[in-house]
């Protein structure tokens, strides 16, 4: 039995820094990192993703929007113009290095501009994310949609999602009450994006 996973495809190392600029955060941008510091001397930088760096979206988007992080208290760094406004920068190459990733923007060119980014928010925009393989899901799609059980009886709203090690974890919310359902092809019969409809094998009294 395989199970469906809600991971990021395998995705290649160098990207095409080709794609244009385009003006502000875009409305379907989905916080998917952060900035950790400088690496070597020709502006790379480290960047912690908030996924497993292998399966991370951040190796095949071209575009990053880089926004100050605002639970932090240092000041507004300069190429940001505040905390509600984003600066787009083009990625030319993001490789996995140790728990996290290394990148390289065409338009930070030393070590001086990759100081500048240290803590900086790193957002995608959902349309730029690769199409995900049959049986897998981007978990951010997964989220808002109703669960349907036995009898098709609605469970629930997928509230968040939880990674186990072994199997992701969908958290479905029903007013007060909360269930933690393995995504598993065991309990998982069809998911439907579209409808925003999950059907699985649960029983309401579970």
């Amino acid at each position: 039995m395989t199970a469906r996973r809600t991971s990021e495809p395998s995705l290649p190392d160098t990207a095409d820094a080709s794609v244009p600029d385009s003006a502000g955060l875009p409305t379907d941008s989905i916080l998917v990192g952060r900035i950790r510091e400088a690496w070597g001397i020709a502006g790379a930088f480290r960047v912690e993703p908030f996924n497993d760096p292998q399966n991370s979206v951040l190796r095949a988007t071209r575009r990053w929007w880089l926004v100050p992080d605002p639970d932090r208290s240092s000041p507004v760094r300069p190429g940001v113009a505040g905390p509600d406004q984003a600066r787009q920068i083009r990625i030319s190459r993001c490789r996995v290095h140790g728990d996290g990733l290394v990148a390289q923007s065409v338009s930070v060119s030393d070590r001086t501009a990759a100081e500048v980014l240290k803590g900086l928010q790193v957002y995608v925009s959902r349309a730029d994310f690769p199409r995900a393989s049959s049986g897998e899901y981007y978990w951010i799609d997964l989220i808002g949609c109703q669960v349907f059980g036995q009898q098709d009886v609605l469970l629930g709203t997928v509230s968040a999602l939880d990674d186990h090690g072994a199997h992701p974890i969908l958290i479905i919310v029903e007013g007060d009450r909360e269930r933690m359902v393995p995504f598993v092809d065991q309990y998982i019969l069809n998911v439907d994006l579209p409808s925003r409809r999950i059907q699985i094998d649960w029983h309401p009294d579970w």
